[in-house]
């Protein structure tokens, strides 16, 4: 398995809505404010920035970030998911993480009403117009 690092490109800058990531440091410069990350949430942010706009699988995180430790992994990656949420919404970054149950994870630069996922025909949608898209979506084939 390759290493988290060898994913990164070769300045080891990364960019999430506009703010920079240092994989160096563990940093997202948001505003002139540096922001560093713990270990662990600075590799599940790496990895789904990495992988934007896909499914990144739960497995694929734990096997990642923890090893293939299911054990740990499973309430550690959730747990992670969570805090990497409330980042995002404490400091105004424009993206968001969205579940895929029993899947994984898709990390997504903004918010839109409705998107469809490239990867796997999966799909991500305001609640709030679910009940309204329900009756209208059809599984492409």
């Amino acid at each position: 398995m390759s290493s988290l690092n060898s994913m990164v490109n070769e300045s080891d800058r990364l960019e999430l809505s506009g703010n920079a990531l240092n994989s160096q440091l563990q940093t997202i410069q948001i505003n002139n404010q540096l922001i560093r990350l713990r270990s662990k949430l600075w590799q599940v942010l790496e990895h789904l920035v990495s992988n934007r706009n896909q499914l990144v699988t739960r497995q694929s995180l734990i096997d990642i970030c923890w090893n293939g430790n299911s054990y740990t992994g499973e309430q550690g990656l959730t747990h992670t998911i969570c805090h990497l949420r409330r980042i995002i919404k404490k400091f105004g970054i424009n993206a968001r993480i969205t579940t895929i149950p029993k899947r994984g994870y898709v990390l997504q630069d903004s918010e839109p009403d409705y998107q469809e996922l490239r990867n796997d025909n999966v799909f991500s949608y305001d609640r709030a117009k679910a009940a309204n898209l329900n009756n209208n979506i059809n599984p492409i084939n």
